[in-house]
């Protein structure tokens, strides 16, 4: 899959209101309508990423052969349960440091890290189970400890950080794929990933969080026309 990175820094962009097609608008429209209306730019990013996903054990090196810069690691290695089954005992930061060690080694600058309270696999007993996994009130305050701690820890500030650890890691993804993957209801999501967000830019305040992104398979099973969309994605 792609995630992704390629600069274009010190690239001009050109404005969409620049050039020959500029010259054709004004030809054909009033120069009042021009002097009421002025042409409109949208401001973009100078930057995109492109990477791999997913990055697991054993074969950085095979993708570094690529020389693509970015990976996005697969997060049930390193979900909150896993790295926590005992919500009484200190966390294991092993399960995610030798994962981002393997990567940065092989040369990838720009890792990407989906944080997941569970897994198929997993479950430390602090949320609400596979079907609604969102941290009951009574761990809230460890959930967010945990999200905290991982940013912390690769953040490359001198504080708390992963030995060895070459670059800062910015991107985090609060779950993945909101779907089956992550069945809770839209207002639970979003209730975790506001205590996620805050928890993040607590630790590291250039911290890029995103949200989970969508899987709607449902919403297709029918093969709806465009007309279906809208109730088919309701």
């Amino acid at each position: 899959g792609i995630v992704g990175k390629a600069t274009s820094k010190n690239k001009k962009q050109d404005s969409p209101s620049d050039g020959p097609q500029n010259e054709q608008i004004e030809n054909k429209k009033p120069s009042s309508e021009l002097s009421q209306k002025p042409a409109q730019t949208t401001k973009q990013s100078q930057e995109i990423i492109i990477g791999i996903e997913y990055g697991f054990e054993d074969i950085a090196n095979l993708f570094s052969g690529l020389k693509i810069p970015a990976v996005k690691l697969l997060p049930e290695k390193f979900d909150w349960a896993k790295t926590q089954p005992d919500v009484s005992k200190p966390i294991n930061w092993a399960l995610s440091d030798n994962l981002i060690r393997e990567y940065q080694k092989a040369g990838f600058k720009e890792i990407v890290m989906g944080l997941r309270v569970q897994s198929h696999d997993s479950d430390n007993g602090a949320t609400y189970g596979k079907k609604r996994p969102i941290p009951k009130p009574e761990y809230r305050d460890l959930y967010t400890a945990w999200i905290k701690g991982m940013v912390e820890r690769y953040d490359k500030d001198g504080k708390d950080d992963m030995p060895d650890l070459e670059y800062p890691i910015r991107y985090y993804e609060i779950e993945v794929e909101f779907t089956s993957y992550t069945p809770e209801s839209a207002d639970d999501y979003l209730d975790k990933l506001r205590i996620a967000y805050k928890a993040a830019h607590d630790a590291y305040s250039n911290v890029i969080v995103a949200h989970s992104a969508f899987l709607p398979w449902t919403a297709v099973d029918d093969n709806p026309t465009a007309v279906q969309y809208e109730k088919s994605f309701a």
